[in-house]
Protein backbone atom coordinates (compact mmCIF):
# COMPACT_ATOMS: atom_id res chain seq x y z
CA UNK A 1 0.00 0.00 0.00
CA UNK A 2 3.00 2.32 0.97
CA UNK A 3 4.66 1.90 -2.67
CA UNK A 4 1.39 2.80 -4.26
CA UNK A 5 1.08 5.97 -2.49
CA UNK A 6 4.66 6.97 -2.95
CA UNK A 7 4.49 6.16 -7.05
CA UNK A 8 0.65 8.15 -7.34
CA UNK A 9 3.34 11.44 -5.44
CA UNK A 10 5.86 10.64 -7.82
CA UNK A 11 3.67 10.43 -10.40
CA UNK A 12 1.79 13.62 -9.69
CA UNK A 13 4.96 15.79 -8.98
CA UNK A 14 6.01 14.98 -12.83
CA UNK A 15 2.98 15.94 -14.23
CA UNK A 16 3.24 18.66 -12.66
CA UNK A 17 6.43 19.43 -13.31
CA UNK A 18 6.33 19.02 -17.49
CA UNK A 19 3.10 21.25 -16.73
CA UNK A 20 5.32 24.19 -15.33
CA UNK A 21 7.82 23.42 -17.99
CA UNK A 22 5.81 23.18 -20.82
CA UNK A 23 4.26 26.81 -19.86
CA UNK A 24 7.49 28.32 -19.55
CA UNK A 25 8.68 27.24 -22.97
CA UNK A 26 5.83 28.61 -24.27
CA UNK A 27 6.70 32.25 -22.55
CA UNK A 28 10.63 31.57 -23.47
CA UNK A 29 9.37 30.72 -26.93
CA UNK A 30 6.74 33.91 -27.48
CA UNK A 31 9.13 36.15 -26.04
CA UNK A 32 11.74 34.74 -29.12
CA UNK A 33 8.79 35.42 -32.06
CA UNK A 34 8.08 39.08 -29.89
CA UNK A 35 11.69 39.87 -29.98
CA UNK A 36 11.86 39.43 -34.27
CA UNK A 37 8.02 41.36 -34.61
CA UNK A 38 8.07 44.10 -32.24
CA UNK A 39 10.56 46.37 -33.88
CA UNK A 40 8.96 45.69 -37.59
CA UNK A 41 5.80 46.63 -36.13
CA UNK A 42 6.89 49.79 -34.41
CA UNK A 43 8.94 50.89 -37.38
CA UNK A 44 6.16 50.80 -39.15
CA UNK A 45 3.41 52.54 -37.42
CA UNK A 46 6.06 55.15 -36.31
CA UNK A 47 8.01 55.41 -39.27
CA UNK A 48 11.66 55.26 -37.22
CA UNK A 49 13.68 52.33 -36.23
CA UNK A 50 13.27 51.43 -32.82
CA UNK A 51 15.55 49.19 -30.65
CA UNK A 52 14.43 46.39 -28.18
CA UNK A 53 15.75 44.89 -25.35
CA UNK A 54 13.73 41.68 -23.97
CA UNK A 55 14.24 40.29 -20.45
CA UNK A 56 12.37 37.62 -18.55
CA UNK A 57 12.56 37.37 -14.79
CA UNK A 58 10.79 35.19 -12.45
CA UNK A 59 8.02 37.16 -12.03
CA UNK A 60 7.68 39.36 -14.87
CA UNK A 61 8.97 40.64 -18.46
CA UNK A 62 11.19 43.79 -19.11
CA UNK A 63 10.81 45.54 -22.55
CA UNK A 64 13.21 47.97 -23.15
CA UNK A 65 12.49 50.50 -25.96
CA UNK A 66 14.95 52.56 -27.66
CA UNK A 67 14.07 55.23 -29.15
CA UNK A 68 15.15 58.02 -30.84
CA UNK A 69 14.74 61.92 -29.97
CA UNK A 70 12.08 62.71 -32.19
CA UNK A 71 10.18 59.86 -30.84
CA UNK A 72 10.12 61.57 -27.68
CA UNK A 73 7.29 63.16 -27.32
CA UNK A 74 5.48 59.83 -28.36
CA UNK A 75 6.73 58.04 -25.25
CA UNK A 76 3.09 57.26 -23.87
CA UNK A 77 1.70 56.56 -26.89
CA UNK A 78 4.78 54.30 -27.99
CA UNK A 79 4.01 52.53 -24.36
CA UNK A 80 0.20 52.19 -25.47
CA UNK A 81 0.59 50.40 -28.40
CA UNK A 82 3.04 48.07 -27.55
CA UNK A 83 0.96 46.82 -24.41
CA UNK A 84 -2.03 46.31 -26.93
CA UNK A 85 -0.53 44.60 -29.39
CA UNK A 86 1.43 41.99 -26.63
CA UNK A 87 -2.59 41.43 -25.29
CA UNK A 88 -3.59 40.96 -28.89
CA UNK A 89 -1.20 38.80 -30.23
CA UNK A 90 0.93 37.42 -26.94
CA UNK A 91 -1.61 36.53 -24.39
CA UNK A 92 0.24 34.01 -22.67
CA UNK A 93 2.58 36.84 -21.61
CA UNK A 94 -0.14 38.21 -19.05
CA UNK A 95 0.15 42.20 -19.85
CA UNK A 96 0.07 43.16 -16.14
CA UNK A 97 3.78 40.84 -15.65
CA UNK A 98 5.17 42.83 -18.50
CA UNK A 99 6.90 46.01 -18.09
CA UNK A 100 7.69 48.36 -21.12
CA UNK A 101 10.44 51.01 -20.51
CA UNK A 102 11.33 53.65 -22.78
CA UNK A 103 14.80 54.98 -23.20
CA UNK A 104 15.87 57.50 -25.47
CA UNK A 105 19.09 57.24 -27.47
CA UNK A 106 21.56 59.65 -27.97
CA UNK A 107 22.18 60.03 -31.61
CA UNK A 108 26.03 59.91 -32.91
CA UNK A 109 27.17 61.68 -35.89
Amino acid sequence: MKTSWKNLVYISLVIILLILGLRVYRIIKSLLRLHKVLPQFLENLYGSKIETDLTLTLHYTIIRLGITPELEQRKEDIRKSTREYINEFYPELKAERVRVEIVTLKVTQ
